[in-house]
């Protein structure tokens, strides 16, 4: 009877789980957030009654009242030719009402101090998710120091709560693995494997151990590999990868020639949204780094619709060894299938403190799950460039973040996308160009200054966007 029980608690934590994991996945794909910033700042600033109607108190409505002065002196900055350290007049619209906003006297560095004191100070009015909302807004706004400023409190107020043993939910659980891992606490983050007892079911302790395995805190079970790969495609791409030196080539323009290197080094190259040979990416020079070695090429979800439509030519698909989609349909993988293999993505869920995959991150989160032998990462900077791509990768070329693109740069989450890769390459589970190690070594603080710095110098939404 017993066992009859405990088998169907679990089946029950699992139907929880699965509810409880689609809902939390829509609510990450939810722009919701990013969309209103957007929208109060084309209509000439941030108005905090506006943007969070409701919040629990009189601290957190100060502290959103202090981003959001911030964010309105960094858009009048950029559009009035107004200094970001401008006085409280310089704000467009709604004002913030408390003396904290600062005066043109406050550095950029003495305001974000404020910020984290104020949030230590009253450490005991916030909640995680009021904290998710002030990263959010910050980052939509393009005060990505700020940003990080919430996220790092917020990992603290994780911590604090996971001490006093306060049951967490399984969201919270995934937050308090990423606060032990961003600080190289390995072992602590292993631990909670055996702390059951804080998840409240077994489905967020398997949770945990998955993400426990990528990032190699667990050794892998060769008698217990994954169920997924007994699907064809997967299996197939497995025996495909595992040991094999894979060369991720991104869309970054780069200052090196590195076709050399990718042909003696790599038994596969792997590039992104592939569409034949004009689309890969070149070195200053302007010599094209493809390779006569076999290529997979990852594709976006806006793909499908090009690689579906049968009045495009997809003949360059033939190229390659595998095609794979971040998501896909019927006709993508059919019409696909007919030049190469095809299968799409199979990542984590709720894998992230906040935000959803960019392309590079979840190229990894893929690929590494099957064991290659070597991975190194080319031609990507984290968006901190002044070029956004190497010509021919897009199908229309952009000097400048378009609505749209800031739109996805903010829900996937600047902090989340880079903590992963630094953590990644700090472990030795992927390696990177001269450019990428260079900025992976920066650490977050120092990369989000380098990110605000570069985006103030350029319009935040340009004209005709």
């Amino acid at each position: 009877m017993k066992s009859f029980l405990y088998k169907m608690r679990i089946r029950f934590s699992v139907l929880l789980y699965r509810i409880n994991g689609k809902a939390q996945h829509a609510s990450n794909d939810n722009y919701k957030i990013h969309k209103t910033v957007f929208k109060q700042i084309l209509a000439g600033g941030l108005v905090a009654d506006e943007l969070l109607p409701k919040v629990d108190n009189e601290q957190q409505r100060e502290l959103l009242e202090l981003v959001c002065s911030a964010a309105n002196k960094r858009v009048a900055g950029q559009v009035g030719g107004v200094s970001a350290g401008g006085s409280a007049s310089d704000t467009v619209r709604g004002s913030a009402s408390v003396s904290t906003g600062g005066s043109a006297a406050d550095t950029f560095d003495t305001t974000v101090e404020k910020i984290k004191s104020y949030i230590a100070d009253n450490m005991q009015y916030m909640t995680t998710e009021f904290l998710d909302r002030i990263e959010q807004i910050s980052i939509s706004s393009g005060l990505f120091v700020y940003a990080y400023t919430a996220r790092e409190q917020n990992e603290l107020l994780i911590l604090k709560r996971a001490s006093t043993g306060a049951s967490l939910s399984k969201r919270n659980a995934v937050r308090l693995f990423w606060s032990y891992i961003n600080r190289d606490e390995d072992e602590a983050a292993r631990q909670m494997l055996k702390l059951r007892g804080i998840f409240g079911n077994p489905v967020t302790s398997r949770h945990i151990q998955s993400l426990c395995l990528a990032f190699g805190l667990l050794p892998k079970n060769p008698k217990k590999p994954p169920a997924f790969l007994k699907k064809t495609e997967h299996a197939a791409f497995a025996e495909y990868i595992k040991n094999k030196r894979i060369a991720i080539v991104g869309p970054a323009l780069s200052e090196t020639d590195h076709s050399e290197e990718l042909k003696r080094d790599f038994d596969i190259v792997l590039q992104m949204n592939y569409r034949g040979s004009a689309s890969l990416p070149a070195s200053d020079s302007g010599t094209s780094q493809r390779s006569p070695v076999s290529r997979i090429s990852y594709y976006r979800k806006q793909m499908n619709s090009f690689i579906s439509n049968p009045d495009e030519n997809v003949d360059f698909l033939s190229d390659l060894d595998f095609a794979v989609f971040k998501q896909s349909n019927d006709k993508t993988l059919s019409r696909t299938r007919a030049h190469t293999k095809a299968r799409a993505v199979k990542v984590l869920p709720d894998f992230f403190f906040l935000g959803r995959y960019s392309m590079v991150q979840l190229i990894l989160q893929d690929l590494l799950q099957f064991e290659p032998a070597r991975v190194k990462v080319f031609n990507i900077t984290l968006d901190l460039s002044e070029t956004l791509y190497a010509k021919g990768y897009k199908t229309s070329e952009v000097e400048h973040k378009t609505l749209n693109q800031w739109l996805q740069m903010s829900s996937h989450n600047l902090v989340s996308q880079y903590d992963y890769m630094r953590n990644l390459y700090k472990r030795g589970l992927v390696d990177a160009d001269t450019r990428l190690s260079e900025i992976l070594n920066l650490g977050t603080v120092e990369y989000m200054k380098q990110m605000q710095e570069q985006e103030n110098r350029k319009p935040l939404f340009p004209q005709g966007n």
